[in-house]
């Protein structure tokens, strides 16, 4: 009884450590919008949109498990902004984020 009381106890621990993980990435991949659009509004040059399109897919599967609202809101970002760039494998992508959400959500 008490290995299974100490297996489940790691297990758990664990499962703190990567949701925490995935938090820091999150944070972290925001952060990369942030600069992204801060460079995009100063730059002279273009800067591809498709490096935000796949930072937004990035952040929509982090979201997947933990918060499929958020996940679903960064898809559709990521569809919308693929789309006006013509970028098609943003779309395939936020698009398939979209259908991992709806059957998280049992949709």
């Amino acid at each position: 009884m008490r290995k299974i009381f100490s297996f489940l106890f790691l297990i758990l621990i664990s499962l703190h450590f990567s949701f925490a993980q995935d938090q820091h990435n999150i944070d972290s991949l925001q952060g990369e919008i942030t600069k992204f659009d801060a460079k995009k509004v100063s730059a002279s040059v273009s800067i591809k949109d498709s490096t935000k399109a796949n930072l937004l897919y990035q952040i929509s599967k982090l979201y997947w498990d933990s918060n499929p609202d958020k996940a679903m809101i960064f898809a559709n970002e990521c569809v919308s902004l693929s789309e006006k760039i013509d970028y098609k494998k943003g779309m395939a992508n936020g698009n398939e984020s979209i259908g991992v959400v709806n059957e998280v959500k049992g949709n």
